[in-house]
Formats: C-alpha cells, sequence, structure tokens
C-alpha cells in the first residue's frame, strides 16, 4: 500500500490517543505471554506504534522495518531509541531474531507467492525455536468476482478528512483499489492506492506446514482481547 502521503493522518485515525490504544495494548499483553522477544523484528513498522509500545514495555531489541520511508520519519520521531529500516521488509535478514511481527495488513499486502518466499526465507534463516505472530483476518474467496463491479465505500471521518474507498476483485483472491482522502477544509485530495492477496484459514495452513513452521496456535479475537473493530482479525504463532 502507498502510505507516502497518508503518513501525516496516519495516528490520526489508527491510534489518536496513543499512547492509549485499547487494541495494541491487548497485542502486546499477548505477546508478553510467549517467551523470547530478546530480538525482535517488527515488518511493516509503520510509524511505529507497536514496537513503541514493546519498547516502553522493556523489550529494547527491536528493530522495524518498512519501504515507506514518510511513515518512519514519523516512528524515529516518536521513537529515537528503536532501530528503524527503509527497505522492503522481504529483504529483512533475520538471522538474528527470535520474534518476528507481522500485523496490521502487511501479510495481505504481498502476493501470495511472495508469502511463501518470506516464510521459506524466515524459515531457512531464523534461529531455531523463534516465534513469528501474524495477524491475519478471516477470508473467503469470491468466486464471483467476474461479475462484481467496482466498490465504494465511505469511512468515517479523519479529523477534517472524509475517507472514501474504491476497489474492484480482479480474481477470487486478488483486488486492487485505492483510499482517497478529501480535506474538507480546503478541498485537498490524496490517494493512497493498495492491492490485496488473499488465503483462507485451509490455505494458509498449508502454506505454514509446508514451509516446516510449527501451527503453535490461532488466537481469535475474544482471546486476545481486540475491540468489535477487530472482530474477525487472529492471531498465528508459528514456531521454527
Amino acid at each position: 500500500m502507498d502510505h507516502s502521503k497518508l503518513a501525516k493522518i496516519y495516528d490520526q485515525y489508527y491510534s489518536p490517543k496513543w499512547p492509549v490504544d485499547n487494541n495494541i495494548e491487548a497485542l502486546i499483553n499477548y505477546l508478553k505471554k510467549w517467551p523470547g522477544g530478546d530480538n525482535i523484528i517488527e515488518l511493516g513498522v509503520g510509524t511505529g506504534n507497536v514496537a513503541g509500545k514493546l519498547y516502553l514495555e522493556g523489550y529494547h531489541n527491536i528493530t522495524g522495518v518498512d519501504i515507506c520511508s514518510e511513515m518512519l520519519d514519523q516512528a524515529k520521531l516518536k521513537f529515537p531509541k528503536i532501530k528503524f529500516i527503509h527497505d522492503n521488509f522481504c529483504n529483512a535478514n533475520f538471522k538474528s531474531f527470535d520474534w518476528v511481527i507481522i500485523v496490521g495488513m502487511i501479510f495481505t499486502g504481498i502476493s501470495n507467492h511472495d508469502k511463501k518466499l518470506l516464510l521459506e526465507k524466515m524459515y531457512e534463516e531464523l534461529p531455531n525455536d523463534s516465534l513469528i505472530f501474524i495477524n491475519f483476518r478471516n477470508w473467503n474467496y469470491h468466486p464471483n468476482f467476474r461479475n462484481e463491479s467496482l466498490v465504494e465505500r465511505e469511512y468515517d471521518n479523519i479529523g477534517t478528512y472524509k475517507i472514501f474507498d474504491y476497489y474492484k476483485w480482479l480474481d477470487y483472491n486478488h483486488c486492487k483499489g485505492k483510499f482517497e482522502y478529501i480535506n474538507i477544509q480546503n478541498d485537498e485530495i490524496f490517494e493512497a492506492k493498495y492491492e490485496m492477496w488473499i488465503l483462507t484459514e485451509k490455505d494458509l495452513s498449508e502454506l505454514v506446514i509446508d514451509t516446516g513452521f510449527k501451527i503453535m496456535t490461532i488466537a481469535t479475537p475474544q482471546e486476545i482481547g481486540y475491540s468489535e473493530r477487530f472482530n474477525n482479525i487472529n492471531i498465528w504463532v508459528l514456531k521454527k
């Protein structure tokens, strides 16, 4: 997803009361139940809210990777003691990490072929007993995608911005769209384009097992403590 222009208002929508954020706190409390965390990498770290909260909880060896420099600029301002790397996270070197964190829509934003390559790379490079935490939405494929037209949705405002989402399914597991942000004070408009490649829980399970990882658990939103807004997002915990 292209977050370059979105970076300046991203936190207004996703974490408007930072550092108070019930969903991030629920996620961190869940992660703290697991062993390790001595050296953590977060893929698609964005403005650093999850990594930053972990740092405040005493996890000080954290690396955040993101392809959007503007998002990282925001993260560096908030958390100057965390190491941030500007790169495609598929290029990351995982050899020294015992936790890998992939939250938000990051995993959905890469093709299913690249998901396979990323999991294979992590399995090859991560030390034994490392854990991977993946936020994953429960998807269903769209077999009738050919009959669907462009979908339009309007979201709640972010401050002075109205938000519209336009997307179309290109295949049963692949859609492409854009968010449009309109500043109601001065009519400024900018777009954030995105693509999503989905997997069902069954197909992700097969991919993970074929790669060699062990599925430790698939935690439900209720087990994690997510709000109603995240009521269809699980956390997959994988172990090498």
